[in-house]
């Protein structure tokens, strides 16, 4: 269980100062300065709730720009809801037998205003992530999917989770933070890489090899 978030701010920079040492440059882990914006951004919203509403808009612009999400959003577009038993009716080694064999499946998530942006963005986030945890490195840890949601969208929501995350392993399994950092930019590397997939039907893709996708994607 996470800890009060007040323990977090309070403790902050103590954190943030062991998170340095066991990172090394932990401010330059990737081009994108993913664990110091994290950082930052947990206590600019934290602090500043009011901040929010900018990292949203910033999501939305970055959504906007995908002509693949604008056709899925004017088509008011819900995915099928995933059904095991057919995916794992594909064959090994392809996107629907890898999404039929791991953990189930989070229930379908609606819209609660398709022509909404943000309110679409993160139906599509929810809705995809048993197809983008399958085409990450094998296995792919919580903290290595928030990071490539992160990358991919700009949310606030898995920044944020991601930040507690760091603090948390800082504070009570310090041994575990070098993995922990390994896959923050690992998975925030794939997500700059990768095409944007909130703008793509996955759903399409079940009997796709997986690495064939992953090449197609960027994410070989």
């Amino acid at each position: 269980m996470l800890l009060p978030l007040k323990f977090w701010l309070a403790r902050g920079a103590e954190l943030t100062a062991k998170l340095r040492v066991h990172a090394g440059a932990f401010g330059a882990l990737t081009a994108g300065d993913s664990s110091a914006v994290t950082l930052a951004l947990m206590h600019r919203v934290a602090r500043h709730p009011e901040a929010l509403h900018d990292l949203m808009e910033a999501a939305v612009d970055k959504a906007e720009r995908d002509e693949g999400f604008n056709e899925l959003k004017g088509d008011a577009y819900e995915p099928p809801p995933i059904d095991r038993e057919v995916l794992a009716s594909f064959a090994p080694g392809t996107l629907g037998r890898t999404v039929a064999d791991a953990a189930a499946p989070q229930a379908r998530v609606t819209a609660l205003d398709p022509q909404d942006s943000f309110s679409f963005l993160t139906a599509r986030v929810r809705d995809g992530l048993p197809s983008w945890r399958a085409l990450l490195p094998d296995p792919a840890s919580d903290l290595m999917l928030q990071a490539f949601v992160y990358a991919q969208t700009a949310c606030p929501l898995p920044c944020l989770m991601i930040a507690v995350r760091l603090y948390q392993t800082a504070a009570l399994s310090p041994r575990r933070l070098p993995a922990a950092v390994d896959d923050l930019t690992r998975g925030f590397a794939a997500g700059q890489s990768a095409a944007y997939l909130p703008g793509l039907r996955l759903e399409d893709e079940w009997s796709t090899d997986l690495g064939a996708l992953r090449r197609r994607l960027g994410l070989a």
